[in-house]
């Protein structure tokens, strides 16, 4: 049997200690047989057999007793094993990370490039503990980690812009940044100088820009925290982080009057967009001359009036203009002071004091001046004088008025007319009973307030075209023939087409003209008379009516053969010596002249050198004559310039949204003649600039429009002998532009103005 372990260490069990055989020894007794039993006395007895009592005592095997007890391998300790508290918290890896301690905020001034106002800095928050010890000013403390400060020491008191949106961030990193005054966590509440998440562009859409909510002071520094957002972007990689100072402009620093947020211009100074432009301001004190109004006190500068409501953001100081002195009715350059409005009357604007003639109505009474009367009961209205039945009056009731009734009858245009009684010769139709006195028909519907009691004028007889002195019979309309405007009776030759039913007589086609459809006669052979207006008469085809200028009757002429005539449509255009005015589409043959030659201001039959027009010298004929540059500004109606008396060509160019306007001081009797083209060629191509132009009478009222005339392709020609608005007028002050469709720029053009007599 094993002892105990006794629980002291002791070298390790190695096990049974090993037995061996009793081989015991051969007997060999005494050398007597005494009588005694033979005793085996072995010389190493194991302790294991007997003796057999044989001569060779093999006896049984001693195999000793085998130790088979709890092998010893030392002290085994199996009682409760001690493993003490098991400490399952973080791993400690130190003091926790803040990002406001010292070597954890990066100088930017020092760290950054600066170019101008900007300062750039490349950076990373891939090494920066997760957490945000730094509450953001937008979003929450458990979304956004891995915070890096940036100290920044403005150079001038102004906002700043900051941005990760640049070059350099990597694309996909959810950058949150944010701006504080001090490096510490922001009360709840609190959004610090500004905040951005998510507002970039391609391909860094989660990039953070933001303009600080107020100026920060030159040399007190304010912490900018860049971080990532965690819950489902990519919080971490490297930020291109620009801070930009937005310092306010002084007066007269150049300016974008597109921003307002933040101000571009200083305190006290407003951002005010150059003339023509939307791009482009200067900055200018606030109350001063062009300046916006002071919303308190004062609104504007000694000698300066306010232009609309001075808390408005378009309220501008103008220049105060004196009772009688000429004003800008846009109220752009100049006001008229307290008490007094910009009238426009003949063609001309002055300040006329509020309650005087023409002037706006008084807001308490007497609200006009003696013998004159307000154009509403309440509210804004005009004083005006109320004119007695035969006396001079202003057509467009500015200044005047006739009694109830009665209608200011002028024509063409005209300044000033007289008063009539409704019913009667150019007054207005009447809307009950009979609209017009006996031998007078009705221009247009009786209750409109533009309708007009016209003279009846018989199928034969002359007539007016622009139908203010008189208007043909009913089935009848005005056109031009060999002996002038005539009433021509609908359908017939040379008539205008009837409005339904059978449009032209037998033998005839209603063909469209300008300006209205005609019915006209087809001819076939080469050389037959025809109408130069091409209202009664169609040459063959391939051919086309070739007269002389100030002509009503010409010859059908075969295309490409002479000048004037329409080019062919295939092949050789014109003969030689002979150009076309285009290179494709409908156009007519030309010869060429030279400077200071005769020309033919209608441009069909000749051309005039590049940089050079054909200005109207008389009704017949013109001389190719060099430009002369127009004058700024002239884009106002009101404010043409210059105003020319005779044939002038100008060269000039139209900015986007603008257009160049000519005075035309006209006589009595005389034609208007306008053409637009570009230098170096009468036809204005596709894809290139696209001119037009409008003509407006005395009163300011539109009365012709053209564009993209024929064989001209995108340029435009208004002439009298085939627009009879613009043929015989009354004398006045008439004005002529140019304009780019769509409110395009017209980079380059020679615009000719003529006078026709």
């Amino acid at each position: 049997m094993p002892e105990e372990d006794s629980g002291v260490m002791l070298k390790e069990d190695a096990g049974p200690i090993p037995t061996f055989p009793d081989l015991g020894v051969t007997d060999r007794g005494f050398p007597e047989d005494q009588g005694f039993p033979r005793v085996d006395v072995p010389e190493f007895d194991s302790g294991a057999g007997f003796d057999s009592g044989t001569g060779f005592d093999a006896g049984f095997r001693d195999t000793g007793i085998r130790d088979t007890g709890i092998r010893d391998t030392g002290i085994r300790d199996t009682g409760i094993r001690d493993t003490g508290i098991r400490d399952t918290g973080p791993a400690d890896t130190g003091p926790a990370y803040d990002p406001c301690a010292m070597g954890s905020v990066i100088d930017l001034n020092m760290a950054g490039t600066l170019a101008g106002t900007t300062t750039s800095y490349t950076g990373s928050n891939t090494m920066v503990g997760g957490t945000a010890p730094l509450r953001p000013a937008c979003g929450s403390a458990t979304s956004i980690g891995h915070e890096v400060v940036l100290r920044y020491t403005p150079r001038a008191t102004s906002r700043l812009r900051v941005s990760t949106n640049n070059d350099g961030t990597t694309a996909g990193f959810d950058t949150v940044a944010w701006a504080q005054p001090a490096c510490s966590s922001l009360p709840t509440g609190n959004a610090g100088l500004g905040c951005n998440d998510d507002s970039g562009t391609a391909p860094r859409t989660l990039a953070s820009t933001f303009t600080t909510s107020a100026n920060v002071t030159a040399g007190t520094a304010v912490y900018i925290v860049v971080a990532g957002y965690r819950p489902s972007g990519t919080p971490t990689g490297t930020f291109a982080l620009t801070v930009t100072e937005l310092v306010p402009g002084m007066a007269g620093a150049m300016c974008d009057p597109r921003v307002s947020s933040p101000p571009p211009c200083a305190d006290a100074l407003t951002c005010i967009a150059d003339a023509g432009s939307t791009t482009t301001g200067t900055c200018i004190a606030d109350g001063s001359a062009g300046g916006r109004c002071r919303a308190t006190g004062t609104a504007c500068d000694m000698g300066l009036a306010c232009s609309g409501s001075a808390t408005s953001t378009a309220s501008r100081c103008r220049a105060a203009v004196a009772v009688g002195a000429a004003c800008d009715p846009a109220r752009v350059t100049s006001l008229c002071a307290t008490g007094s409005t910009c009238v426009t009357a003949n063609g001309s604007s002055t300040c006329v004091a509020d309650g005087a003639r023409g002037g706006t109505c008084r807001v308490v009474a007497p609200r006009c001046d003696s013998m004159l009367t307000c154009s509403t009961m309440t509210g804004s209205g005009v004083c005006r004088e109320v004119v007695a039945d035969g006396a001079s009056c202003d057509p467009a009731g500015t200044s005047s008025v006739c009694q109830t009734g009665r209608t200011c009858a002028a024509y063409y245009g005209a300044a000033t007319g007289t008063c009539v009684v409704d019913g009667n010769d150019g007054a207005r139709c009447r809307t009950s009973g009979a609209a017009c006195e006996t031998g007078l028909i009705c221009s247009g519907t009786a209750s409109s307030t533009t309708s007009r009691c016209r003279p009846r004028v018989e199928l034969g007889a002359a007539c007016d075209p622009v139908g203010e002195r008189n208007l043909c019979a009913t089935n009848s309309g005005c056109v031009s023939s060999p002996v002038g405007w005539t009433c021509v009776a609908l359908g017939s030759r040379g008539g205008i087409c009837r409005p339904s039913g059978t449009r032209c007589d037998s033998g005839l086609t209603c063909i469209s003209g300008t300006p209205n459809d005609y019915c006209r006669e087809r001819l076939s052979s080469a050389g037959a008379m025809c109408d130069a207006a091409n209202q009664a008469t169609l040459c063959a085809t391939n051919s086309s009516c070739l007269a002389t200028a100030g002509q009503t009757v010409g010859a059908c002429t075969a295309n490409g053969t002479a000048a004037g005539a329409d080019c062919r449509t295939s092949g050789t255009r014109c003969d030689s010596g002979l150009a076309c005015t285009t290179t494709s589409g409908a156009g007519w043959c030309r010869r060429a002249s030279t400077a200071a030659m005769a020309c033919d201001w209608t441009g069909r039959v000749t051309s005039c050198p590049a940089m050079t027009a054909c200005a109207p010298s008389s009704a017949t004929a013109g001389t190719c004559a060099m430009q002369v540059m127009e004058t700024e500004p002239n884009n106002s109606i009101t404010a043409p310039s210059p105003t020319v008396t005779a044939s002038t060509v100008f060269a000039g160019s139209v900015e986007a949204g603008g257009r160049d306007c000519v005075g035309v001081d006209l006589p009595m009797g005389a034609s208007i003649f306008a053409d637009v083209q570009l230098p170096a060629t009468p036809t204005c191509a596709p894809g290139g600039p696209d001119p037009f132009l409008t003509v407006f009478n005395p009163m300011g009222r539109l009365i012709s429009f053209e564009d993209d005339s024929v064989g001209r392709g995108r340029c435009a020609v208004i002439d009298p002998t085939v627009r009879p608005e613009l043929a015989r007028l009354a004398a006045g002050r008439y004005v002529v532009c140019v304009n780019g469709y769509n409110n395009a720029a017209v980079p380059n053009y020679l615009f000719t103005v003529g006078v026709v007599r």
